[in-house]
């Protein structure tokens, strides 16, 4: 479902195995869910093109990754978000919880200089 990639300063990308997943998003995101939990203090960059839209459900595992990620010391952002789960996350006012970046080296970005702030 998920294709998890270490890249060489620590980061690491969560990006969909394949585009065309014929999954819920919400079986998706829990199944992300899980593999976030095996390293949660990591800094996490999450590719969400993938995601078309945003179910309550959705929204709720969002945040839950989110929690696990920030109460283990970790970090987290979504890149590339499709213009309606973007709409969706700013109109929800959780763009403070789960940061949304326009492509990978703005996120990457935003990564290091959470990082670097705490």
């Amino acid at each position: 479902m998920w294709r998890i990639t270490v890249e060489a300063d620590g980061i690491r990308l969560a990006a969909a195995a394949a585009p065309a997943d014929p999954l819920p998003i919400d079986q998706r995101l829990n199944a992300l869910e899980r593999d976030i939990a095996q390293f949660p203090a990591a800094l996490w960059l999450i590719d969400a093109s993938s995601i078309p839209l945003l179910s309550s459900e959705a929204i709720a595992i969002l945040i839950g990754i989110s929690r696990t990620i920030s109460t283990n010391g970790g970090r987290l952002v979504l890149a590339r978000p499709t213009a309606s789960v973007a709409a969706v996350l700013r109109a929800t006012r959780l763009t403070r919880l789960l940061p949304l970046m326009p492509d990978f080296d703005a996120a990457r970005q935003a990564l290091r200089a959470l990082t670097s702030t705490n």
